[in-house]
């Protein structure tokens, strides 16, 4: 049975590296370009992704409920960056999601409140996870009729590279789910 991680220490090893690699220019730019109350290392995608995969490497038998936990601590703190490593640690572990973890999955969604992790959610996690949903069509439906604005966008997780032909067939193309009438960013 794999160790449970120290979800404090690895926290502070991630913001260590981030402040040792980021520059305040790039976390400058990035937080005007969000529009975001969030703070930024100003680290680039690829070091995230670099730093996600040497965990990853470091903890190959990363249990489901730690994985939460890291996830959720995470998203507790206030930087984008440290919230989309949680987003890439899910998008590694997706296999390992269930589809009765959905509940959980859009709450991060709803904590999420930017695009650019709804998207990452949507369609590196989501679509995976609801490609293995039995009831799926009746769940995007209910997302694409939810009050909240983000969890509506997850109705479209369907166009996701994640999501089966069967799954996009399931929900319905028109933008009405969103509040403002506007279609999506994204293309199937």
């Amino acid at each position: 049975m794999a160790a449970a991680i120290d979800v404090s220490q690895t926290i502070h090893d991630f913001k260590r590296r981030f402040r040792e690699i980021g520059t305040a220019d790039r976390a400058r730019a990035e937080k005007a370009y969000m529009k975001s109350a969030l703070q930024f290392h100003g680290v680039t995608l690829p070091d995230l992704r670099r730093a996600c995969a040497e965990f990853c490497k470091g903890n190959p038998d990363l249990r489901s409920q730690d994985l939460r936990a890291l996830v959720d601590a995470l998203y507790k703190t206030d930087y984008h960056d440290l919230r989309t490593m949680g987003l890439l640690l899910l998008e590694k572990h997706r296999q390992k999601l269930a589809p009765r973890e959905l509940p959980w999955l859009i709450d991060v969604a709803r904590r999420s409140q930017n695009w650019a992790h709804v998207d990452l959610l949507a369609t590196k996690v989501i679509g995976n996870v609801i490609s293995r949903t039995p009831n799926r069509s009746a769940i995007l439906r209910r997302w694409g009729k939810d009050p909240d604005f983000w969890v509506r966008r997850f109705s479209f997780a369907r166009r996701s590279a994640g999501c089966s032909a069967k799954c996009r067939k399931s929900v319905p193309s028109s933008p009405s789910v969103f509040s403002c009438g506007i279609a999506p960013p994204f293309r199937g």
